[in-house]
Formats: structure tokens, sequence, C-alpha cells
């Protein structure tokens, strides 16, 4: 498994609609302007193994 610290969003190849998504909400609107949105409880990432759901959840928290 790759360290959280080390993944960046370009190491994830493909799901260019999730990282977008993921990056719009979260991370730019959410650590820009955190009074921009309305928080969300949670985020569902779904799919069969080895798709990079854990690789997209250790890029977001490398800016939380």
């Amino acid at each position: 498994m790759i360290s959280s610290s080390l993944v960046r969003w370009d190491d994830i190849g493909g799901l260019e609609e999730t990282k977008r998504l993921l990056m719009e909400t979260i991370v730019v609107a959410g650590l820009q302007k955190p009074e921009s949105i309305k928080p969300w409880k949670g985020v569902l990432l779904f799919g069969p193994p080895g798709t990079g759901k854990d690789n997209a959840c250790f890029c977001v928290c490398r800016f939380s």
C-alpha cells in the first residue's frame, strides 16, 4: 500500500470525474471558501477492488 502522504492526484489513473468532483467540493471550495458549501455528512466511493478508491481518499486527506 502507498503511504497517504505520497499519493497525488496525478498518481490516480482514470476516475477523472470523481477526482474533479472531490477536488472542487472538498479541496477547493471546502478549504478556500468553507461558507460557500453545505457540509456533507460523508462521501460514498464504491466499486470493485483496485479502482483507486483508497488513493482518492488519501489525496483528499493531504489537503485537509
